[in-house]
């Protein structure tokens, strides 16, 4: 499906010969975690019009970016800046212990089990 959608295939057309349902999001920041972080953290890498595949929680996701909207940085507003700015750190920390987890997965083929990390570890 991934190979379709990066020839150029719509995700409608792949969408119907595969029985599947398309939906589209709204924008996405960098902190979300819906779909799934880890296409969140490939679309970040993307141009638009690219496409990515990640695994989610009832199969595959295929997404294709459509949209580059800039981050709104307000100006003269101190507090709002360094929000902005904290957010993009965290969503840095975020894109890189996703990009860790696929090269150990991948690499070493170790499975992470989300449900015992989240319990082993504090929410943040």
């Amino acid at each position: 499906m991934l190979s379709r959608a990066k020839n150029g295939k719509s995700l409608a057309a792949i969408a119907e010969e595969e029985d599947l349902t398309l939906r589209q999001t709204e924008p996405l920041l960098r902190s979300a975690e819906e779909p799934s972080r880890e296409l969140v953290s490939q679309m970040f890498g993307m141009e638009t019009d690219e496409a990515a595949i990640s695994q989610g929680p009832r199969g595959p996701i295929i997404a294709r970016l459509t949209e580059i909207v800039p981050a709104d940085a307000p100006t003269g507003n101190e507090s709002a800046q360094s929000e902005l700015q904290n957010e993009l750190e965290q969503s840095l920390r975020n894109d890189l212990e996703t990009m860790f987890r696929h090269g150990l997965e991948s690499e070493y083929q170790v499975t992470i089990h989300e449900d015992r990390l989240e319990r082993a570890t504090p929410a943040f």
